[in-house]
């Protein structure tokens, strides 16, 4: 099998040595502790950030500007009398806006000198004051010795004006150091001593990684570590929580009349509903087949389970291009829905391109998942690995690689019947 896309990674967390493919679906399985979500989130954050490097440049850009936002409002305060809501320094830029908001301090900075000559003409102290105040912050920005309001004007537009085109040039550049300060936030400044994931051959985050390429096989992702968050407002939530959220609760129906989500809804007996609750907020609700309807964060949580794949299948999120990312999706299914869910799986990568990287320790899922893909002739996209621990490093756990060969999965969860044996009595 082609390798499309490769993560490779070398003592992170519990995760000894892992070199993992994903080229459509992709389970990881292993005993509790040996690093499956670390992988999982490391994948997410990796891929997330590199298919939003633009609004990285951009929100640096914004954070950048601040300090020079200040003062621009307390200028326009000065000539206008108060800061219109509506002002282009009140909101988030991008780089596309270099010219519109230049063209803007150009001219809020022609009235504050006209402000100052009408100041000078009326004599009037407290306006002399006023303007004398902001002068002086001016002064403190760049030069206190400096008495020229016009050079000091200048130099301002100046700075401002190059961090616009230094936003510009990191956009053309894609420089890695920029996805790298994201990465380090949200891992927490816990990384792999060595790693790196490669599309298509080139490395686009980890080790010797320069600049970070336009992504083409993997271009949405979400992460599914709890189908609480259908329906629910999690406090203190992850950042993937609250990205989640904001999916699940996007009203577009593109791929209503996709077959497959008239599966899920069979598989369901109804369907999970984008609502407005009494103060407009946007609320899940499930309707039953029955036509009743509930709060879907009072549903059962594997109603949840099925209304998030649902959600993100009718208002298109699922594509070809897209990874979706599940921590034990068995966690909360009936055996039989289990089935379902594999099949599910299965199906919206066969049909639409869907790619999957499966955490699980469910035999029922890693079974089903690996014999409906042969039913369905898509196990040439299909690998598996297995996290194993050895007596040397009994707390690390190095991933091997399965291709399409399940029996060491079962082999390592036959050790629940050695437990039952020793704990339990026959009769």
């Amino acid at each position: 099998m082609d390798k499309i896309v490769e993560l490779s990674v070398e003592n992170f967390k519990a995760v000894k040595k892992a070199d993992i493919t994903l080229n459509g679906i992709t389970v990881v399985s292993g005993i509790n502790g040996c690093g499956k979500s670390s992988l999982s989130q490391l994948l997410y954050y990796s891929f997330y950030y590199a298919n939003h490097f633009d609004e990285i440049v951009d929100s640096i850009l914004n954070d950048e500007l601040l300090r020079y936002v200040e003062v621009l409002r307390q200028i326009e305060r000065e000539v206008n009398g108060l800061t219109f809501v509506d002002s282009i320094i009140l909101r988030h830029v991008s780089v596309i806006d270099k010219k519109k908001y230049l063209q803007y301090v150009e001219n809020l900075f022609a009235s504050f000198l006209s402000y100052r000559d009408n100041a000078y003409d009326k004599n009037d102290e407290n306006i002399m004051n006023s303007f004398r105040r902001i002068v002086r912050i001016i002064k403190n920005m760049f030069d206190d010795s400096l008495d020229d309001l016009d050079k000091l004007l200048r130099l301002f537009y100046k700075d401002v004006e190059e961090l616009f085109d230094c936003a510009l040039r990191d956009k053309e550049k894609r420089r890695y150091f920029l996805l790298y300060y994201y990465l380090d936030f949200y891992l927490k400044g816990v990384y792999p001593q060595k790693w790196t994931i490669r599309e298509y051959g080139v490395s686009f985050v980890g080790e010797n990684t320069q600049s970070v390429p336009l992504l083409h096989y993997i271009r949405k992702v979400a992460y599914i570590d709890t189908p609480m968050i259908a329906g629910s407002q999690l406090i203190g939530g992850k950042d993937y929580w609250e990205k989640l959220a904001t999916l699940l609760n996007d009203n577009s129906q593109i791929g209503k009349k996709v077959p497959l989500y008239k599966n899920i809804t069979q598989i369901m007996e109804g369907e999970s509903l984008v609502e407005e609750d009494d103060v407009r907020n946007s609320k899940l609700s499930y309707k039953r087949s029955d036509g009743k309807i509930f709060d879907l964060k009072d549903c059962a949580t594997g109603v949840k389970s099925f209304s998030i794949l649902q959600l993100l299948l009718k208002n298109g999120f699922l594509q070809k291009d897209t990874l979706l990312i599940i921590d034990e999706p068995e966690a909360h299914l009936h055996p039989q829905w289990i089935v379902e869910y594999a099949r599910m799986i299965v199906l919206l990568h066969k049909e639409i391109g869907v790619k999957f990287f499966i955490a699980s320790h469910s035999t029922d899922m890693i079974s089903a998942i690996r014999y409906i893909a042969a039913k369905e002739e898509v196990q040439d996209s299909l690998n598996f690995y297995l996290a194993e621990d050895s007596e040397e490093t009994p707390y690390e756990y190095t991933y091997r690689a399965l291709g399409l060969d399940i029996d060491p999965i079962f082999k390592s969860f036959n050790k629940s019947f050695e437990k039952i044996d020793e704990y339990g009595v026959f009769e």
